[in-house]
């Protein structure tokens, strides 16, 4: 009997059995890629998993554990991880899952007006500061001032032309890498 016996009687081996999925949900540039995997034996068999990467269909055969950093991995790019469970004896069925790792919206830390304070004889420059953006890509910016809460110009630049003494002005930057704001 190659499987275990009990009660006098032969029982064959159970394949074991293995649930996967890859996290988080959705997945951007900036985040590694974790394997879950459960993997169940009716006999009791103590279980080994194992792990195989692929991008966009092609394996990676430098991946062999249930997480795969982000630096390897791209906006765009597919990735499948293959989970297979081992009981001693026979592998059981592959449980595979995939994802598209996403483009990242860009970042803006902080956005200054100069000069901090003037009058209408002032022109007021909105800068955004320290701008990224995951995936590398090329940000450009949407300037939108409001005086008093209205909307007003749409440039980097606001001068008295577009304000009175006592106006409140407000700058708001927006970022857009080509996909995403």
């Amino acid at each position: 009997c190659e499987g275990r016996c009990a009660g006098g009687a032969c029982v064959d081996n159970e394949v074991p059995l293995v649930s996967c999925a890859i996290s988080p949900v959705p997945i951007y540039t900036s985040d590694d890629l974790t394997a879950t995997a459960t993997a169940t034996d009716l006999d009791g068999d103590t279980l080994t998993v194992t792990y195989e990467w692929y991008k966009n269909q092609t394996l990676d055969r430098a991946e062999t554990t249930s997480v795969l950093a982000s630096s390897k991995s791209i906006k765009g790019e597919e990735w499948m991880v293959t989970v297979t469970a081992n009981d001693g004896q026979v592998d059981g069925p592959k449980c595979s899952t995939w994802t598209t790792v996403l483009n990242s919206k860009p970042v803006i830390a902080m956005t200054t007006v100069s000069p901090s304070s003037g009058g209408e004889d002032a022109t007021f420059t909105c800068t955004p500061l320290n701008v990224s953006d995951a995936d590398a890509d090329s940000v450009t910016f949407a300037y939108a001032w409001t005086v008093n809460n209205t909307a007003s110009v749409t440039a980097p630049t606001i001068d008295g032309a577009s304000f009175e003494r006592g106006d409140v002005i407000v700058c708001t930057v927006t970022p857009n890498d080509g996909e995403e704001d």
